[in-house]
């Protein structure tokens, strides 16, 4: 995909996307679900405290032991362009 592409894709669903902090609370939440990767369980806090449907990561290896399902970029994009 060219650059130009890419940004329009992200246009096109960007009202969708929230960007959120990172707190305190989301930081002991994930020490307390901690398991192989700090930096996923942060994540995952996160996504659940915002009530996300979902984690995309392009970590083969994220731990998403709990919290909402978690996919590839190549996955979302192919579910996004299918509809």
């Amino acid at each position: 995909m060219k650059i130009k592409e890419v940004g329009a894709f992200i246009q096109s669903f960007s009202n969708s996307l929230i960007v959120c902090d990172t707190l305190k609370h989301h930081v002991l939440m994930a020490i307390s679900h901690y398991y192989d990767d700090f930096e996923d369980a942060v994540q995952t806090s996160i996504a659940i405290d915002n009530y996300c449907d979902l984690i995309i990561s392009g970590d083969k290896e994220f731990d998403g032991t709990f919290g909402p399902p978690v996919v590839s970029p190549d996955e979302f994009c192919r579910e996004f362009f299918e509809e």
